[in-house]
């Protein structure tokens, strides 16, 4: 896995630094890379492969530009954040009861905004949109069109001044 990290001198792009990088495993506090080289990518950016990734753990990354940069650029860190239980979860679980190609998985592909399509909107004095029609699609090449549409939703948001709604409503039509 390849870690970046991107180093400045007053807001410039520095090149020509020998940054290192320290990488934490979260779980026991253990350094698991010390002060490794990072090589140079260009532009101010570095690398460093670590060939010990698992990505069923959580680090902690800090990375060192060295002392020739002012105190408070010389640092940068950061984390994997790893939700790959969450996702291996929730992948589970919809397998478990969704098939592989049904129009439930389509539909929540459509949710996280996959293939979907907003239109007749309706706006009010203050130029809000009060509502709108939301349809989402099978295939990527008909959004926009009345052809391979799985879901239809009404949405309305009321508002009481300009820029201002007061709730968000999507709700299923077909």
């Amino acid at each position: 896995m390849n870690i970046l990290a991107f180093f400045t001198s007053n807001g410039v792009p520095v090149t020509g630094l020998t940054p290192t990088i320290r990488i934490r495993d979260v779980a026991d506090n253990s350094l698991v890379v010390t002060d490794a080289v990072m090589p140079e990518v260009g532009d101010g950016n570095y690398k460093y492969d670590y060939i010990g990734y698992d990505l069923h753990k959580d680090y902690a990354i800090r990375c060192d530009g060295g002392v020739i940069l002012p105190i408070n650029e010389r640092y940068t860190f950061g984390g994997n954040e790893n939700y790959i239980e969450d996702i291996e979860t929730i992948t589970l679980a919809i397998s478990a009861g969704v098939k592989e190609n049904s129009d439930d998985l389509k539909r929540i592909l459509g949710l996280v905004h996959e293939n979907i399509f907003i239109d007749n909107p309706v706006y009010d004095s203050d130029g809000n949109m009060t509502s709108a029609r939301l349809r989402i699609y099978s295939n990527p090449a008909s959004v926009g069109t009345a052809s391979d549409v799985i879901g239809t939703y009404q949405i309305t948001a009321p508002s009481t001044a300009p820029g201002e709604f007061t709730s968000w409503k999507q709700v299923r039509t077909s």
